[in-house]
């Protein structure tokens, strides 16, 4: 197992919620389930609508790698007693409909269950709604089209061998699939969540006990990705999903301008954060909301109507609470060129809902 290196705890990508609600919301590829290829064949139609390529020879074992994160999403996470939802059943795309709605009535029945449910739990210990949510993220994340996307990108723009950082790992999943598609990678995987690291490494365990993959084992560092640093010039290249936007404003340049002093010349870091607009158009956000849960349950996530309504009122109060600013692409690309990052290629991810940089150290 990768080593689990321990201090303080700020900010990840499973701290916040935006992740989620974006990389689910777009349908760029076939579920790997319904592929009718045979464990022992190909998968042809895997990412038949998406325009990224799967790399050569690599499509089996996305397969295979989505096959050994999926069985292991599938774990109790959240009930209360409610009056709208149902316990017996999972989530059918017709009721995340109903039930996003209703959460977007703040006078709603539902809304109001929530409502009592997140003050309960914080005054119990406010981590259990972050240790629920993490539960929830993978019901929903390797469920849902378009999620491997942005790590295949990602791979096509780093190096193959070499040290690669994923700043902001959360539980996993962008570390193991970039460490699958280059076994000479060495993957150091940094993130503020203890839960959620510990997934990671149940994670990797049950990725090499299959016996399918030939990877070096990631490291998983717990660690405030804000003090965090690591030796000048020694990383090959960095991954930042999601993460950036969590950050204070005051804390972002100065991560990055980390991130370039620990890259050598010449790596590059691929950054992807969500665009601005999706903050201050309601219409916009109940769209990925139904985009986020009708794509899992489509692939027969075992996501019930209680994970929807959690994750998806964890979304509507942090992202209409307007906590965090995000950044709109010019903005982004002008923050990536202060830290000293020549800006190479801008990509829209998610259908346009965030913006992914190709950043290289000269």
């Amino acid at each position: 197992m990768g080593k689990l290196c321990q201090t303080r705890f700020q900010f990840s990508r499973f701290s916040w919620a935006f992740t989620l609600l974006l990389t689910t919301s777009c349908a760029s590829n076939h579920p790997i389930e319904r592929c009718q290829a045979s464990i022992g064949g190909t998968c042809s139609q895997l990412f038949q609508k998406s325009d990224i390529q799967v790399p050569t020879g690599h499509t089996e074992n996305l397969k295979l790698l989505r096959q050994v994160l999926r069985k292991l999403a599938d774990v109790p996470s959240i009930t209360w007693e409610s009056k709208v939802l149902r316990t017996d059943a999972q989530a059918s795309p017709e009721r995340v409909t109903v039930i996003v709605d209703q959460l977007l009535k703040k006078d709603s029945r539902l809304s109001q269950e929530v409502v009592d449910l997140f003050k309960k739990l914080q005054a119990e210990d406010a981590s259990q709604i972050w240790n629920i949510y993490f539960k929830v993220y993978d019901k929903l994340m390797t469920f849902s089209d378009g999620y491997v996307d942005i790590f295949i990108k990602a791979h096509q723009h780093l190096a193959e061998q070499g040290l690669i950082v994923d700043y902001g790992a959360g539980s996993g999943n962008g570390s193991i699939i970039l460490a699958s598609l280059a076994p000479k990678r060495k993957i150091l995987g940094i993130d503020g969540s203890a839960d959620g690291l510990a997934v990671a490494e149940k994670k990797f365990a049950a990725v090499q006990a299959s016996g399918n993959f030939t990877l070096q084992k990631p490291e998983f560092m717990l660690s405030d990705l804000r003090t965090s640093q690591l030796p000048a010039e020694t990383v090959h290249g960095a991954l930042m999903s999601n993460v950036l936007y969590a950050l204070p404003e005051v804390d972002q340049l100065p991560m990055l301008k980390r991130i370039f002093a620990e890259l050598k010349p010449g790596g590059r870091l691929v950054l992807n954060d969500p665009r601005d607009f999706i903050q201050n158009d309601l219409s916009k956000l109940k769209k990925f909301l139904n985009s986020v849960a009708k794509s899992a349950a489509r692939n027969d996530s075992p996501m019930t109507e209680f994970d929807v309504a959690f994750i998806g009122a964890v979304n509507l109060q942090f992202l209409v609470g307007g906590k965090t600013k995000f950044l709109s692409t010019t903005e982004l690309q002008a923050l990536a060129s202060q830290a000293g990052f020549q800006v190479e290629q801008t990509y829209d991810t998610y259908y346009g809902a965030a913006t992914m940089l190709i950043l290289r150290k000269p």
